[in-house]
Formats: C-alpha cells, sequence, structure tokens
C-alpha cells in the first residue's frame, strides 16, 4: 500500500572557497539572517487500494536558508572574531510525498533556484572576479531525511480501513531522523577574505519565473561560475553580451543607413539582373537583410552604448581596473569571433589581444551587472 508521509530534507548548499588560480586564498561568505519561505504544493494521489477514488490537498512546503558562524579563539582562549561556515544549509520541511524520490522531484528545481540566486549575491559581494568565481551547488551525497507520518492520509486510512501496522520504505515500523550539523571548519595559515551577505534582494534572483529575460542571464551567468573550463565560461557570458545585443537594441542609440527608398532602389535593381529567378531571389533577400541590419554605428560602438546605457561604464574593484569603451568591446568581440568562427587574430591591430582568462574576468564583472539592471527593470 503506497502511503504519504511527510519527508524533511537537510541538504548542504557549498560552492569552492579556493583562489581558481591557487590554493593561497579563500573567499567566505555567510547571511546576514536567515533566508525561509513557503511554497504551496498541491497532493494529488489515489485512495488506497482504491484508484476510482483520490485524496487531494494543499500542503505547504517551508524553505530555510541559513549559515552558522563559527567563533574563532585566540591562544589567550579569547572570542577573536567570527567567520562563516563554508557552506549554507538549506533545510526543506512539510513535503508531502509518497517516497524520498517523490520529495525531491518536488523541491529539486527550488533548490536550484536557491543556489543561483545565492551565486548572484555572492558575485554582487566579490571584489576579485579574477581569483574567485564561487557558484553554489547542492551536495545531494550529503544529504539528510527525516521522515514523519502524514496525519490527514493516516486518519484517511484509519477511517476507511481502520487501525493498521505497515513497514515502511526502510523496513521501520516509525523513523525519525535528525539532522546534525557536525562540520569541522580548518584553520588555514592562508588569507581568506569572508564577510555576511545582505539577503534582502534573495528573491529578486530566486523569482525567475517573472522575467525570461532574468530567468536567461541568471542561467548562463550561473552556468559561468565554479571550475568550470575558460573557455566554456567565455562562452556562456558572451552568450549574455549576444542577448542584450538583440533584446535591448533600443538603447543603442543608432539611425539605420539605408531608408525604404534606398531599400526600393536597390531592389528594383537587382530585379534588372540577367540571372536564373533562383540565385536572383537568394540576392534580392540577402542584400534586403543586410540593407534593414546596416546602421550608422557599428557592432562594438553599439554595444558600447547599450551598456553605458545599462550604467555599465567602469570598474575598479580590487586588481581589476577597466573601462567599458570600443577598445574594451573590441578586445571581447574579437576574442569571441575567434572562438566562435576559428578566425585569425587581426596581427595588425595589437590592442585587441587579450587572453580569455582576462576577458572572463571582464565579462564577469560586465554580465553582472547586465543582471542587475535587468532586475531592476522588473522590480
Amino acid at each position: 500500500m503506497t502511503r504519504l508521509q511527510i519527508y524533511t530534507l537537510s541538504l548542504p548548499l557549498a560552492y569552492y572557497t579556493y583562489d581558481l588560480r591557487s590554493d593561497r586564498g579563500e573567499f567566505i561568505l555567510g547571511l546576514d539572517d536567515t533566508i525561509e519561505w513557503d511554497e504551496l504544493c498541491p497532493v494529488d494521489v489515489p485512495y488506497p487500494n482504491d484508484n476510482h477514488r483520490r485524496y487531494q490537498a494543499t500542503e505547504s512546503i517551508h524553505f530555510s536558508i541559513s549559515c552558522k558562524n563559527n567563533v574563532h579563539i585566540d591562544d589567550k582562549g579569547n572570542s577573536s572574531y567570527e567567520m562563516p561556515d563554508k557552506q549554507f544549509m538549506c533545510v526543506v520541511s512539510g513535503i508531502v510525498a509518497e517516497s524520498k524520490i517523490k520529495a525531491r522531484e518536488l523541491v529539486d528545481e527550488s533548490i536550484l533556484k536557491a543556489c543561483k540566486s545565492l551565486s548572484v549575491l555572492m558575485s554582487l559581494n566579490n571584489g576579485n572576479k579574477h581569483g574567485y568565481q564561487p557558484r553554489v551547488e547542492p551536495m545531494f551525497n550529503q544529504q539528510e531525511w527525516s521522515i514523519d507520518k502524514y496525519e490527514p492520509y493516516e486518519a484517511l486510512i484509519e477511517r476507511e480501513y481502520g487501525p493498521s501496522e505497515y513497514i515502511d520504505e526502510n523496513g521501520n515500523k516509525v523513523i525519525r531522523l535528525y539532522a546534525s550539523d557536525s562540520i569541522d571548519i580548518e584553520v588555514s595559515v592562508h588569507h581568506i577574505l569572508f564577510g555576511k551577505m545582505d539577503i534582502s534582494r534573495f528573491f529578486t534572483y530566486y523569482d525567475l519565473e517573472k522575467s525570461p529575460a532574468l530567468s536567461f542571464v541568471v542561467d548562463e551567468y550561473y552556468t559561468a561560475l565554479g571550475r568550470e573550463s575558460v573557455s566554456s565560461k567565455f562562452f556562456h557570458l558572451f552568450t549574455i553580451i549576444e542577448f542584450i545585443e538583440r533584446e535591448y537594441a533600443d538603447l543603442a542609440d543608432t539611425e539605420k543607413v539605408f531608408d525604404e527608398t534606398d531599400r526600393q532602389t536597390v531592389s528594383k535593381c537587382i530585379e534588372q539582373i540577367d540571372m536564373p529567378k533562383g540565385k536572383r531571389d537568394r540576392l534580392k533577400s540577402s542584400a534586403m537583410t543586410m540593407m534593414n541590419n546596416a546602421t550608422v554605428l557599428g557592432r562594438n560602438e553599439k554595444l558600447v552604448n547599450i551598456l553605458h546605457k545599462m550604467g555599465i561604464k567602469e570598474f575598479d574593484d580590487c586588481e581589476t581596473h577597466f573601462v567599458v569603451d570600443k577598445t574594451c568591446i573590441e578586445e571581447l568581440t574579437d576574442l569571441r569571433n575567434i572562438y566562435f568562427h576559428g578566425k585569425r587574430r587581426k596581427i595588425e591591430n595589437p590592442v585587441r589581444h587579450i587572453s580569455v582568462d582576462v576577458a572572463v574576468t571582464k565579462l564577469m564583472y560586465i554580465c553582472e551587472k547586465v543582471i542587475v539592471y535587468i532586475a531592476g527593470n522588473n522590480e
């Protein structure tokens, strides 16, 4: 007999704390408060031993994300400072399901959304994106569960079939597992950057379904974080640049090179060319597309205008200093053309030479501000 039970999941959310290029430093952020919210979840299962009737209800799943602080004691036995733990703890309670697998299915998407939101918040508080690019991820290999009876369903069984005893999926009559926190923080001799994050904007980056644009850029940014290969990071970050180039083209503040009269003139000229109709139609289509897309400003200048209209003009953070100007964007688009199209570098224009490692660092800063801009427009 399938039985509904209430599951509670305790799940660490971790990130890579070390410098991506060495082990001489760490970056750790905690929370200034516990993040808590509820999500309604429908319950719809057949009656026990009766597929013609269904038990239906709506229950609330409670999510809680916290980060404990570890008090460090000096040589004299005095409390010297508090350092956040190297991971967050997510506790999800009130999951009404038939099994752990079903329970996981109900909350997996929300947990991943929470990881994305925490990753964006960490990036906003990260002054050294060249060294640290943390991506928060669920540690399912450390998940812990506790299980309790779902009283409304138990009452239904008792009412319909009378008192009964059963063996649950673990072979026990009653299971009560309590999550324990037994994480030891290693005291390191290298430098550690740490602090606490303001949780007030957590839901700005959690409720992504409210904005397809924000959902897209956060997904790409999240994929680029962590210990991803540097070329993969560049691909996902530049995808964000191409997204705003298309979706926010009105911010480019440029004019078309050709007007309708010009297009009609060229179209008539092509019609007079003596060639097979199929070739002539393709030539006309290509010419019209080129004329429709041609603007007074080039691609790099338009991107600069778009970013400037978003308030993205200059960065001076830790060891990263750069201006978002035509030269900066030329460096990035030139590298993009090499990776995406296999084009050779323009040796005669050395100003465009930039390593993919440096490009990723710059894009980390730029794309973070793009996320902030899009999120701000949705509020």
